[in-house]
């Protein structure tokens, strides 16, 4: 996918995460830090910014993920995938909504990118789940036991509920 057909994607994928419903009434949401290949949500953090709401990202911690809420004083730091993670932050032990990245998908089934960080943090959470992904990166894939579905996924083209 162009850079133009990309941005044009993201637009429609943020537009629908601002209008979800869920995410409107979120007190909480964890939510992803988009590496190059995934759509950028950043739209949709100062969004929830200037809604009050509480955002966190994901932290990782040896093979767990955590997630620590972010503002605009945040200081960053980066991970070893070269991703930025906040330095300090409030440790959320679970989140309203939860805006989750994806390598595939299929229906409301979630591929990540192999090693599980999302899928063992989401298995215990109670909070709502959004994939997020291109309708290009639709496939089809074996589930495992331990792949967590999401109870919605979002695309430029598509929503699955």
């Amino acid at each position: 996918m162009g850079s133009a057909a990309r941005r044009a994607a993201d637009e429609v994928i943020v537009e629908r995460l601002m209008s979800d419903p869920r995410l409107l009434d979120a007190k909480s949401v964890g939510l992803y830090l988009p590496m190059e290949t995934e759509p950028s949500i950043d739209e949709v953090v100062e969004f929830l910014f200037d809604r009050g709401v509480t955002v966190c990202v994901p932290v990782l911690r040896g093979d767990d993920l955590i997630m620590t809420s972010i503002d605009a004083d945040t200081q960053w730091g980066i991970n070893s995938y070269g991703i930025a993670e906040p330095i300090s932050g409030e440790v959320i032990a679970d989140a309203d909504v939860y805006i989750v990245p994806m390598v595939a998908y299929h229906g409301k089934d979630r591929l990540g990118h192999g090693k599980g960080y999302f899928d063992r943090y989401l298995a215990d959470k109670k909070g709502y789940r959004i994939g997020v992904a291109y309708a290009c990166q639709r496939a089809d894939f074996d589930v495992q036991a331990h792949d967590v579905p999401m109870d919605k996924v979002i695309t430029e083209e598509e929503i699955c509920e």
